[in-house]
């Protein structure tokens, strides 16, 4: 038996598809998981770790450590955590920022910019520190534009620096898809001439490719290095530890265990980034993609024509309570606080899903 335990505010589309991988490479290879919360069983023989925030994932490394655990840490970067034994899964961001912005100076591009970087975020500061090296003998030092839990405000710094940047490299897809909807309200010229890179590849990003060259990120095999590093390094006993890097895609390619159960705590993360408004909002409609299925998504679109429900039952073959559940369903799934804000969000960042 294995466990798994999630970072608990690590929900981005990247930690579920990386959950989903590790779950059916699990399953395929007929290892027995549970996913735990506070509490590690005495009895597993292995732990995977999914997580973003960098205290949270010394902190509970350590905890790990402590008790016998050498978890095995699937992340953006996971090397060189001070006075943490695992082992781990993470991006190559070194290659991967290096085939960036030589892309981007394949196609002429001479001043980019950093945007909306998390400064408590394991894969951005990584992601900072690999791009400021790559480019130093490709372009000068290239400007940051740091999320402090804000990107109103960030957005505010980036548009009136002094500098003429004409390519954005952002963070992930919903700091992305704010500043593309920041540009398209305020500086519609702009937004044209920008190149924008989002480093991740939500369902979300999939309305705006027209506007944003995402990454691929290659979740699907996190999961299946890991399985290798567990199945390895129980078959290989003189191996203590294993790392494996995955290069990002651009469209531009035995065990010692505790003998009671552990009780962990967890520090409060200092990470801002989901305290924004249109983060928050971007989550909603993100999640609803991710959740509802083709009679889902019937609806929604029904009721923002604002069809009545005796024509929505009709259309969907289904009475009119059971569509009353699948909105309540849909609402509750998505975390939107009530009907009209999953329509307002979706009609405002997937309009046409």
């Amino acid at each position: 038996m294995v466990a798994i335990l999630t970072e608990a505010n690590y929900i981005s589309t990247g930690c579920k598809l990386r959950l989903e991988s590790l779950i059916n490479a699990l399953r395929k290879k007929r290892i027995p998981f549970c996913e735990i919360f506070d509490t590690c069983p005495r009895d597993v023989d292995g732990i995977f770790v999914l997580s973003a925030d960098v205290e949270w994932t010394i902190h509970t490394i350590k905890q790990l450590n402590q008790n016998g655990f050498t978890p095995i840490l699937i992340s953006d970067q996971i090397e060189n955590l001070p006075g943490c034994i695992y082992n781990g899964v993470n991006s190559d961001l070194s290659a991967s920022m290096k085939n960036l912005l030589e892309m981007l100076k394949s196609h002429n591009k001479k001043c980019p910019a950093l945007y909306a970087f998390n400064p408590n975020s394991i894969s951005d500061n990584s992601k900072e520190t690999t791009l400021q090296s790559a480019a130093s003998n490709l372009f000068d030092k290239i400007d940051v534009f740091a999320n402090n839990g804000n990107l109103e405000e960030c957005y505010n710094n980036f548009i009136n620096s002094e500098k003429c940047y004409d390519s954005v490299i952002c963070a992930n897809d919903f700091a992305a898809i704010t500043l593309v909807k920041f540009l398209e309200e305020q500086h519609p010229q702009k937004l044209k001439e920008l190149t924008i890179i989002s480093c991740s590849n939500s369902a979300i990003s999939e309305y705006y490719k027209d506007k944003i060259l995402a990454t691929n990120t290659n979740h699907e095999q996190y999961g299946r290095a890991a399985v290798y590093i567990y199945e390895a390094l129980k078959k290989h006993e003189y191996v203590s530890s294993m790392t494996i890097r995955i290069v990002w895609d651009f469209e531009i390619k035995k065990k010692e265990t505790t003998t009671t159960n552990q009780k962990l705590d967890f520090v409060h993360s200092a990470d801002t980034f989901y305290d924004d408004i249109a983060v928050r909002d971007l989550l909603v409609v993100d999640k609803f993609l991710n959740t509802s299925d083709t009679t889902d998504r019937t609806i929604i679109k029904m009721l923002i024509r604002n069809e009545p429900l005796e024509a929505i039952a009709s259309e969907c073959f289904l009475s009119i309570n059971a569509v009353k559940y699948r909105i309540k369903r849909l609402i509750s799934a998505s975390g939107a606080s009530d009907k009209n804000h999953l329509l307002e969000t979706i009609t405002k960042y997937a309009a046409g899903f």
